[in-house]
């Protein structure tokens, strides 16, 4: 075997990207340290271990949960319904909180909306193509993973700071940083053939980072729901898919939106 086999099958592996992405932000001058590099978690869906990809922290307790995704002659398309509005530039986004005091019990420890800037169109359906044609292939999985991940790194943070006794402020954002070129597609219904079940009259935009939001975790409790609507609120994530040409751009500019406004919310102080 000569060398460009051997460097065809690191290549297929997709751990280049991950170890390329490592590289490229150690000087990048970003504000983000490299906290955790592939780090075991348990899966409790399957109790398999598992290792995340990366951990980012900056001083301020904002943690970036990554899942690297190298996906050739790919591309990830998004599909909202078409509005008249503009609808591009959602603040909100769902993540993991933690708030705990000195030997106290957690004030918050779950999913919330935490407004982020900048702000991202929001995504419920993904369909996957590869080389021009539909795939199999389901982003929700590679979601659903980072999701709980990022509850497990949450949980292992937890119990290490309460068994020190110390305070701990957290807010952990689950993302997907891929190679996949990501197709923002606005349906337009007005369109819609219901005997076809088509739509047409569609447009498209290629974007650097989108938020995909929906049901991708079944919460072990609910808190204060009595509809299955509610549930379903409760049941929302929101998984920030990053394509890695512009993950420098999105790291020098993703930040807490109003961190008076949270803290008050969250924290009563």
């Amino acid at each position: 075997m000569n060398n460009a086999d051997l460097e065809k099958a690191i290549n297929d592996s997709g751990f280049p990207l991950q170890l390329g992405i490592r590289q490229l932000l150690q000087g990048a001058g970003v504000r983000w340290l490299l906290s955790l590099w592939e780090h075991p978690w348990r899966d409790p869906a399957s109790g398999d271990e598992k290792f995340v990809d990366m951990v980012l922290m900056d001083k301020a307790g904002q943690g970036l949960i990554i899942e690297c995704k190298r996906a050739r002659d790919t591309e990830w398309i998004f599909l909202r319904e078409k509005s008249g509005g503009e609808h591009n530039s959602r603040l909100a986004v769902r993540v993991f909180v933690t708030a705990v005091r000195e030997g106290k019990p957690p004030q918050v420890h779950e999913w919330c909306s935490v407004p982020h800037v900048p702000g991202t169109p929001i995504g419920t359906f993904c369909i996957v193509r590869k080389n021009g044609q539909r795939s199999q292939e389901l982003l929700e999985r590679t979601a659903a993973d980072v999701v709980r991940a990022t509850e497990a790194i949450a949980r292992q943070e937890l119990l290490l700071f309460q068994s020190n006794k110390k305070r701990l402020s957290r807010i952990y954002t689950p993302i997907v940083v891929t190679t996949a070129r990501l197709i923002l597609g606005d349906v337009d219904f007005s369109k819609f053939d219901v005997e076809k079940g088509e739509a047409s009259g569609s447009s498209f935009v290629e974007v650097p980072f989108i938020r995909f939001t929906k049901s991708l975790s079944v919460p072990e409790k609910f808190v204060g729901a009595d509809t299955l609507s509610e549930i379903a609120d409760q049941s929302e994530r929101s998984v920030v898919i990053v394509s890695a040409g512009a993950l420098v751009a999105f790291l020098s500019r993703w930040d807490i939106g109003n961190i008076g406004g949270l803290a008050e919310a969250l924290w009563g102080s």
